[in-house]
């Protein structure tokens, strides 16, 4: 019952960890097995939500991708939000302590897409080459 409550809120790349970690994994072969399993080995439950371990940093809460938008959108515009590009805004996250796996992509493109961002960048005024 707590595995299909924490499944309902975030469907997608975290479905198999969550099952794996909460004990009911049901793999398709041997491979997917120890694909998860490995995977797995980098996350942990904590209060019913998956976290992923790190080396050096603390741990990161990760989120599905329903709910990458609105962490994206507060750190970028929000109260300590500076419109800052793609690979700083991921740093900030990560030192934030949120975690997703694609989150580089996600955080060009979301600064791609912000009207603030692209008028008021820094224009190039040296011709190409």
């Amino acid at each position: 019952m707590v595995v299909h409550m924490i499944l309902e809120e975030d469907e997608g790349w975290m479905t198999p960890l969550i099952k794996y970690l909460m004990g009911s994994f049901v793999p398709k072969d041997e491979e997917e097995e120890a694909l998860v399993r490995r995977r797995a080995s980098k996350f942990t439950m904590v209060a019913e939500k998956l976290y992923r371990m790190g080396k050096a940093t603390p741990m990161l809460r990760c989120f599905g991708e329903n709910k990458t938008n609105l962490v994206l959108l507060e750190v970028h515009e929000g109260v300590c939000g500076s419109h800052i590009d793609g690979r700083a805004l991921s740093a900030k996250l990560l030192k934030a302590g949120y975690y997703w796996p694609i989150m580089l992509q996600d955080c060009a493109n979301f600064v791609k897409k912000c009207d603030k961002c692209q008028r008021f960048s820094d224009k190039k005024t040296r011709p190409s080459k």
